[in-house]
């Protein structure tokens, strides 16, 4: 076994990574929803990113989860709610051909296995995956933030059927998006928009990691 960032033997990430990666609680707000995020975004995290997203690597998801698990308990902290939706970030239909899988509703799935393994967590947690890109987009990963903007401008949508919305409907969920890494926040803002369209409130957003370049 290796690390998975450095490759020196031992751990699946080792504890020089971890120290580099420095998970701590973030906290801000974006379009009034409050943003939670465990780290900040720097080499080992985007290694763990890139790992996750292209390689299907679980246990560098299964890193990533514990961040955003990081930013949940705060959530619940505050949360009035006793049941909570958690809402991944769709991806384009190409990029889940190509991969196979969608990254961000697995990532979520390991979020929830993370919050299973917490006996003391009382709430209620489920897996809606109601977002879809309904027009063409580019990969964002070398987009400045107006490209960002304009490339997803409209581009998310409620895409669950009439049955999944009225379950929304008649009951008092928590909704939290989720993804793993916010830069720009463009990603977040889009989903946002969506559900608002909808009549869906989100109660907050979580992401493993955040750019630093938001706080400086």
């Amino acid at each position: 076994m290796a690390c998975l960032i450095c490759e020196v033997p031992g751990e699946h990430i080792c504890s020089d990574c971890i120290k580099n990666i420095s998970p701590r609680y973030i906290s801000f707000d974006l379009d009034n929803v409050r943003i939670n995020a465990g780290a900040l975004y720097s080499d080992s995290t985007a290694a763990l990113v890139v790992l996750a997203k292209e390689e299907n690597s679980f246990y560098a998801r299964e890193a990533l989860a514990d961040l955003l698990y990081i930013g949940l308990q705060e959530v619940i902290s505050e949360s009035k709610f006793t049941s909570h939706m958690l809402i991944p970030m769709p991806s384009s239909k190409t990029a889940n051909r190509k991969r196979g899988y969608k990254h961000s509703v697995s990532l979520t799935h390991l979020l929830m296995k993370r919050i299973s393994l917490d006996k003391n967590q009382k709430n209620v947690f489920y897996l809606g995956d109601f977002l879809a890109i309904k027009r063409k987009t580019i990969d964002q990963s070398q987009l400045n933030a107006e490209q960002r903007r304009e490339n997803l401008q409209g581009a998310f949508e409620f895409a669950q059927s009439s049955t999944g919305k009225k379950m929304l409907e008649t009951q008092s969920w928590g909704l939290l998006l989720v993804d793993d890494v916010m830069t720009t926040g463009t990603t977040f803002k889009e989903a946002i928009r969506a559900l608002r369209i909808e009549g869906f409130e989100p109660f907050a957003a979580l992401c493993a990691c955040v750019s630093g370049k938001r706080f400086y």
